[in-house]
Order: structure tokens, then C-alpha cells, then sequence
């Protein structure tokens, strides 16, 4: 299991990923939505995509946290 981040375009209400546990969603004010969190798999992640995808909104950043504590934190950057 990793920890993942997606940036969007835009703000997103917390409604749309309630079928996912362990996410959470934050709107900055530089108008984008920060979505984070424990993803067990790529269909997981995947599925989260899919959603994104069918309301149309723009992916401006995606990375993978890996790593336990801040010392082993590794960011992979898609």
C-alpha cells in the first residue's frame, strides 16, 4: 500500500470519492484540490482516475509517497 497524491484543476466536494476509505480531500486557495491518500493497488488507483475522468476535471499532478516517517519518504512524480 502507498500513499498517493493527485492535484486537480479546480475544487471537488468530498462527496464524490465516498466510496473510498482512506482519502481525504482538500481545496487550496489557488483553486486546485489536493486528493490524498492509502491506495492498496493500481485498480484502486485506477478507479479513482476513472472517476476523475468522467467529471471532466484536469490531473495536474500525481505522486506516489513511499516510504515510512519523513527520513525514508521517497516521491515519485507521474
Amino acid at each position: 500500500m502507498e500513499t498517493v497524491e493527485i492535484i486537480l484543476k479546480g475544487h471537488l466536494d468530498r462527496e464524490w470519492l465516498d466510496f473510498m476509505n482512506d482519502i481525504s480531500v482538500e481545496k487550496t486557495h489557488e483553486g486546485t484540490t489536493i486528493i490524498r491518500g492509502h491506495i492498496k493497488d493500481q485498480s484502486a488507483l485506477f478507479s479513482i482516475f476513472s472517476r476523475i475522468r468522467s467529471l471532466g476535471v484536469e490531473i495536474l499532478k500525481v505522486e506516489i509517497l513511499a516510504g515510512s516517517g519523513e527520513d525514508n519518504k521517497e516521491v515519485k512524480t507521474v
